[in-house]
């Protein structure tokens, strides 16, 4: 039930565009019920340790944070568009 294995061999597929492998190992997964826990990640600021994971919104200033992040995002598209142009 440990999805470690899954990860690595449907990454491993993927990394050499053998999507449909990738997709087999990842089907498998959800058949046997084997789930991957969500990633952590930590920051240190002013000596305080905020931990989180992806679509987390616990945090207190959760608000604050996807604001900004959007506002990032938005930002980081239109450099991108420029790019393109």
């Amino acid at each position: 039930m440990d999805s470690a294995g899954y990860v690595q061999l449907s990454n491993l597929h993927s990394m050499h565009g053998e999507w449909e492998s990738a997709e087999r190992v990842r089907s498998l997964m959800e058949k046997k019920g084997v789930k991957k826990d969500a990633g952590w990640s930590w920051i240190e600021i002013r000596n305080e340790v905020n931990a989180f994971h992806a679509s987390n919104e616990s945090h207190p200033k959760a608000e604050m944070i996807y604001q900004v992040l959007n506002e990032l995002f938005g930002i980081m598209k239109d450099e991108v568009n420029a790019y393109k142009l």
